[in-house]
């Protein structure tokens, strides 16, 4: 089966969503896509609203966008589906053209949703979602360290060695890529482990990082710091 749309088009967002005031009403039909496991950690709840970690699909029949910004968007779907996808589970939630889609575009940024998606997506093994490549996870922490205001390792050299040292030739995960970074983006068969995969020949600095060394100090800054105030995502989603 297949999750989504073959064709990505991150700018076509704008032809699915449109702003009116604060909220983003749907132009077309469309879905919406994320993996069931960010329930279970903590980075999509439900209640009256659905609260959703910005890293999931836009999409029709047509093609797919990207939403990448590390704040939570409160979602009013008109039904759900559970799909499963390579045997992983995964939500669908359907609008209809004309629907709501978000009855707000501004985003409420939560400090601990950086550090639950850092340990998804790049500590743990195999979490990372299959719609998110090399450049969306560069973008998505450094977006996230610089909305924040936390530390995730330093500065931005240290996020590009987090997602290097995960990204692995599909065909032996114990080598590391090494395309350009666009040659990786072009790229389906990339291969990605989490940086506690000690099995998978991690580098002794990969080993650090996992461990702790760089990434307590970010967590200890961070815990100190007080929540951001909600930030409004409306140009960048119109991008």
């Amino acid at each position: 089966m297949k999750l989504f749309a073959t064709k990505r088009d991150d700018k076509g967002i704008s032809r699915l969503l449109t702003k009116k005031g604060e909220k983003s009403i749907a132009s077309d039909d469309l879905y919406i896509i994320f993996p069931d496991r960010f329930i279970t950690v903590g980075l999509a709840s439900f209640s009256r609203e659905i609260s959703l970690f910005g890293s999931f699909i836009v999409g029709n029949d047509d093609f797919y966008s990207l939403v990448t910004f590390p704040v939570r968007f409160s979602l009013s779907p008109t039904s759900i589906e559970d799909i499963d996808y390579e045997g992983k589970p995964y939500k669908k939630l359907l609008y209809r053209k004309g629907d709501v889609v978000m009855a707000s575009m501004e985003g409420i940024p939560i400090k601990d949703d950086i550090y639950l998606s850092l340990s998804e997506f790049i500590i743990k093994s195999n979490n990372k979602p299959p719609y998110v490549n090399y450049e969306d996870l560069m973008k998505l922490f450094i977006r996230g360290s610089e909305l924040m205001g936390v530390n995730l390792g330093g500065s931005i050299v240290d996020i590009a060695l987090y997602v290097s040292v995960i990204a692995r030739d599909s065909k032996n995960r114990y080598v590391r890529e090494k395309h350009s970074r666009d040659e990786i983006n072009k790229m389906d068969d990339i291969a990605y482990i989490g940086l506690t995969d000690y099995d998978k020949g991690l580098t002794n600095v990969a080993s650090l990082i996992s461990g702790g060394a760089y990434l307590n100090k970010g967590l200890t800054t961070a815990l100190t710091m007080e929540d951001p105030p909600e930030t409004e995502l409306g140009k960048v989603l119109s991008k």
